[in-house]
């Protein structure tokens, strides 16, 4: 898995990571997560392969763009989720902060 940083405009169906903290998880091939959005913490569990540790904490979470429209982004962030149902809600301006799109390696 490759980020593409080149570009911040989102698609239905497109690919995309997530930054987030991340946390070896209870079973090796998990990891614990927490997404700080504008109005809420998101925290779960991810596979190992739905994630990408970038250094420390920090990491990126695979999701898929389910919505967009002028003011949000709604993404599906795959794993299993205390907060949510793996829907996110997020603003344009967070979205092009915190969100790559991903391409093939």
């Amino acid at each position: 898995m490759v980020i593409d940083k080149s570009g911040v405009v989102f698609t239905n169906g497109d690919e995309v990571m997530i930054r987030g903290d991340v946390s070896q998880g209870v079973f090796e091939n998990e990891y614990s997560v927490v997404i700080h959005t504008e109005s809420a913490l998101i925290s779960g569990f991810v596979r190992d392969e739905d994630m990408i540790k970038v250094e420390g904490a920090k990491g990126y979470i695979r999701a898929i763009v389910h919505q967009v429209t002028s003011d949000t982004v709604t993404v599906r962030i795959l794993g299993s989720f205390f907060t949510t149902n793996g829907l996110a809600r997020l603003s344009q301006d967070w979205a092009k902060d915190n969100i790559e799109r991903l391409t093939a390696a």
